[in-house]
């Protein structure tokens, strides 16, 4: 016997399966295709939802979530592996979809993401053109 651990929404739960071992192929636990189970120890409807919140937010606030929603400890790293597998499913459903009817406006908008310069008073010279108060 060997005990697994399955984590779903409501839990992790402790799902004891006989476990066959065999040098050339490796390992194999029949009950879990029985009962459907992942290879991963997180339940399908969790990782659902880990995807979801990880397409609308930062990682750190999905698994967040989660922890504070449902006491579901999701670590960080295992959130972004989660998505990373679930990005071929998006694509394949994204081309499925019908193309919309008519041609619209397009859009575009580009940031450098830098920031906004900053100049440091502190130094006791004064930057051309700044306006430091002093």
């Amino acid at each position: 016997m060997r005990a697994r651990t399955y984590r779903s929404l409501f839990g992790p739960i402790a799902v004891a399966r006989k476990y066959y071992y065999d040098p050339l192929h490796g390992g194999v636990a029949p009950l879990d295709a029985r009962l459907e189970l992942p290879e991963r120890s997180y339940s399908y409807p969790l990782q659902t939802l880990v995807t979801r919140l990880a397409a609308t937010s930062a990682y750190d606030e999905a698994v967040g979530v989660l922890e504070t929603v449902l006491c579901a400890h999701v670590p960080k790293s295992m959130a972004e592996e989660i998505v990373a597998e679930h990005g071929p499913d998006v694509c394949a459903f994204q081309t499925r979809l019908p193309a919309p009817r008519g041609e619209g406006a397009v859009l575009v908008i580009q940031v450098d993401g830098k920031g906004v310069r900053m100049v440091n008073p502190g130094k006791g010279k004064k930057a051309k053109g700044s306006r430091i108060p002093g």
